[in-house]
C-alpha cells in the first residue's frame, strides 16, 4: 500500500528509473493525489509489484511525504 500524505500530488516511477516527471514532463510519474491510496491489487494496475526501487517527485514547496506498508 502507498498513500500520498501530501498536500500536492506526487508522481511516482515502478521501474527502477529516477528520471520521473510530472504529468507535464516527458516521463510522466503515476500521479498519486493528495492522501491517495494505491495498492498492489489496484485495479486500475498502477502497481506492478516489482522488486525495483521506487522514485517520486513533486512539484510543491518543501518535503512532502509518501507512506509504503509492506505486508
Amino acid at each position: 500500500m502507498l498513500q500520498n500524505q501530501s498536500d500536492v500530488p506526487v508522481f511516482l516511477s515502478f521501474e527502477g528509473s529516477s528520471d520521473v516527471t510530472t504529468d507535464s514532463g516527458s516521463k510522466p510519474g503515476i500521479r498519486l493525489a493528495p492522501f491517495e491510496v494505491i495498492t498492489s491489487d489496484d485495479s486500475a494496475g498502477r502497481f506492478t509489484g516489482n522488486n525495483f526501487p521506487i522514485y517520486g517527485i513533486h512539484g510543491g514547496v518543501g518535503n512532502k511525504v509518501v507512506v509504503i506498508h509492506e505486508s
